[in-house]
């Protein structure tokens, strides 16, 4: 008797409540979103800013950087996500995409203040001070790079106190970047697929007035732990100051850039371990899960930066015990994408060479055959099979032109 797919409550699939701290779920906990609130990427000028004295920060690369003061000696503090918020002033932001944003900071008196001018293509922006202040940098996300440049040596460098997302490119504590570009944005189903089931995503970018920024991207990733035993052994995934010695990293399948992010995403995951993928971007392959055991399911973890996902479907096979032999069984309310019919080849006159032998088994290597074109699209080869649970659970769909999915040649 063929098995056919149960449609589970997508209610019951949904995200786990275990999530990256730069990650917002919705209230039923089916939509999850990129939302940055702390990276952790916190650095200081190695000595105060001196009257009458002039620094340069280049910013190179992409990324969005807070530039402003801190009013006492960084070496005094142990608490950076408290410095953040209480101790310091900004006094500009800058947003850079593959140009160079600098800012000029100058120490002045006017009118018989002291004061410190921040110029940047923002415009002048210039705050009052009383007493010592030191520079403070505060890189949000992306692979910015700060350079600081002064007329003293003892001025151009950085202060060996840093946030704990920070590192330094030289030995003069010059530069420094991110040391994780989207720290703490992971997002887990709170359930494992298991083999023979299947679930499907819609995807976005998060667009600011309208447009896609200039960056953005989702990654798929594996792992056969559940999300708080992932969190647990890898605390820095879900926030950004826990670290332990050696964490347990989970696996990237696939990432989903900026032109490839809008659409609907579709995994299954396969009774001999293999995780299929296909976006609607056109993107789809195959992923061998070299975990120690699938048996159980893994856990399907999202990494999203500006962007979102939601679970919109999830299905299942209500029995194992499966005739593979059967091909009729096709999920009647979807159809062959384009790019998949194009990619099969299937046509009715080999279809009616195929009914001819009728005795033809199949068996669980009938899987999908799947060559690597590199790390971030696959496609079929020229020679494959498709298993009849990939049809079922609407992973692969019959052409309503051809009766049966079978093989391409």
């Amino acid at each position: 008797m063929l098995t056919k797919p149960h449609s589970n409550n997508k209610m019951d699939v949904h995200f786990s409540h275990h999530y990256g701290e730069n990650i917002e779920l919705s209230e039923e906990k089916q939509k999850a979103s990129w939302n940055h609130k702390y990276s952790g990427g916190i650095a200081f000028s190695s000595q105060p800013l001196r009257p009458n004295s002039k620094l340069k920060l280049d910013l190179t690369g992409t990324g969005h950087a807070y530039v402003g003061i801190i009013k006492r000696d960084p070496a005094s503090v142990t608490n950076m996500r408290k410095a953040l918020t209480s101790d310091v002033i900004v006094a500009t932001e800058v947003k850079v995409h593959k140009r160079l944003g600098a800012v000029n900071i100058v120490s002045d008196t006017k009118d018989g203040k002291d004061c410190i001018s921040f110029e940047s293509y923002n415009g002048t922006k210039t705050v009052d001070i009383n007493s010592e202040v030191w520079l403070f940098l505060y890189i949000k996300f992306g692979d910015m790079i700060a350079v600081l440049h002064s007329e003293t040596i003892q001025d151009r460098c950085f202060h060996h106190v840093t946030g704990c997302n920070i590192r330094c490119l030289d030995e003069d504590r010059r530069s420094v970047k991110l040391l994780v570009e989207n720290p703490a944005a992971v997002c887990c189903l709170n359930k494992k697929l298991k083999p023979g089931h299947s679930v499907t995503f819609e995807t976005k970018a998060i667009t600011e007035n309208r447009n896609k920024p200039s960056r953005c991207h989702i990654k798929l990733g594996i792992i056969n732990l559940d999300p708080s035993e992932l969190k647990s052994r890898d605390p820095e995934s879900f926030q950004v100051d826990s670290k332990v010695a050696c964490p347990t990293r989970w696996n990237i399948v696939q990432i989903f850039s900026k032109e490839n992010i809008d659409g609907e995403l579709k995994l299954y995951l396969t009774h001999t371990g293999e995780l299929y993928f296909s976006h609607d971007s056109g993107i789809e392959g195959t992923h061998k899960c070299h975990l120690n055991d699938t048996s159980s399911g893994i856990s399907i973890i999202l990494d999203l930066f500006r962007a979102e996902a939601s679970v919109t479907d999830y299905h299942h096979e209500e029995s194992d015990e499966c005739e593979e032999k059967d091909y009729d069984y096709v999920r009647p309310e979807v159809e062959i994408s384009e790019t998949i019919k194009r990619k099969l080849r299937i046509s009715d006159k080999q279809h009616e060479k195929e009914s001819s032998s009728s005795d033809r088994s199949s068996s669980d290597s009938d899987y999908l055959e799947m060559k690597d074109v590199s790390d971030s699209h696959k496609t079929f080869s020229p020679n494959c099979k498709i298993s009849p649970r990939l049809t079922r659970c609407g992973m692969y769909r019959k052409d309503q032109s051809s009766s049966n999915v079978q093989e391409c040649k």
